[in-house]
């Protein structure tokens, strides 16, 4: 990692976010591939839901995860959330990898499914998402905080399975998108007032 690394800054937020620190050996590896079990983690940790225990419900969930696979609590609170029927509905499959379209709707879902419209041209942002694309309003959504996003060729790129590096991107833009209704909402509080 160096400040050439592409999207540096959005990494380095994420290892101070403590949502993933990287590896042992002080690297990164910005392009590995996600699989669900970490990614699971990682939302987690990020929803700071560390009070969180599983029911026996929850343990009752999927069929394929018990207390031997990686990141167990965090899959349970995944699946207590709804946030994993976006990927899994009787198994995890926690070794299995996550399309971009299906991170960012699991990014909406973790912010609370917030009301938003997007405008013209969030729609033309990428060629490759159209009404009746699967996860296109959250894609969308994300696209409203203004960090870039997309492949060489412009396109958002809905059925490639994620990277790290997307996983920093889309878990900076949840952050913009959240940091940026905070201020909205501080703007039309004070206007209230006067």
């Amino acid at each position: 990692m160096t400040e050439d690394t592409p999207h540096a800054k959005e990494i380095w937020w994420l290892a101070r976010q403590k949502i993933s620190m990287g590896y042992p050996d002080s690297t990164f590896r910005p392009d590995v591939l996600v699989v669900r079990c970490d990614l699971a983690a990682m939302l987690y940790r990020y929803s700071d839901a560390l009070d969180y225990s599983p029911s026996n419900e929850d343990r009752a969930r999927y069929s394929d995860v018990d207390e031997k696979t990686p990141h167990f609590e965090s899959i349970m609170w995944l699946g207590n959330s709804g946030i994993a029927d976006v990927i899994a509905k009787d198994t995890f499959l926690p070794d299995a990898n996550v399309k971009r379209s299906e991170l960012a709707q699991m990014l909406y879902l973790l912010d609370g499914k917030p009301e938003y419209h997007p405008t013209a041209r969030q729609k033309n942002l990428y060629p490759d998402v159209a009404e009746d694309t699967p996860g296109a309003l959250e894609i969308w959504w994300l696209a409203s905080s203004g960090v870039p996003y997309s492949k060489e060729n412009g396109s958002y790129g809905t059925e490639e399975v994620i990277t790290r590096r997307d996983v920093a991107i889309l878990f900076y833009s949840l952050h913009k998108v959240r940091v940026k209704r905070i201020q909205d909402e501080k703007a039309l509080k004070a206007k209230r007032k006067y």
